[in-house]
C-alpha cells in the first residue's frame, strides 16, 4: 500500500511540474511585457522557473524509490 502511494505521489509531482511549466508559458506570454525589470524580478523569475523542474525531479525520484521498494518486498510464509 505504501508503495502504491509513493508511485501515485511521484506521478502527481511529475504531472504537476509539467502542468506548471505549461501554465508558466501561457502566463509569461501575457504578463512579461508589463513586468518591471529589477533585481527582485530576476530572483523571483529564477525561483518561478525552477519550481517545475524541482517537482519533476522529485517525482522521478519518488518513482525510482517506489520501484526499488517494490522490488525488495519479500513474501513471508507461515
Amino acid at each position: 500500500m505504501k508503495i502504491a502511494l509513493l508511485f501515485g505521489f511521484g506521478i502527481f509531482l511529475v504531472g504537476t511540474g509539467l502542468y506548471w511549466r505549461l501554465l508558466d508559458d501561457i502566463i509569461e506570454s501575457y504578463i512579461k511585457p508589463f513586468a518591471l525589470r529589477n533585481d527582485y524580478w530576476y530572483a523571483s523569475d529564477l525561483v518561478w522557473h525552477a519550481i517545475p523542474f524541482i517537482l519533476v525531479i522529485v517525482g522521478i525520484f519518488c518513482l525510482i524509490v517506489g520501484a526499488l521498494a517494490a522490488r525488495q518486498r519479500q513474501v513471508v510464509s507461515e
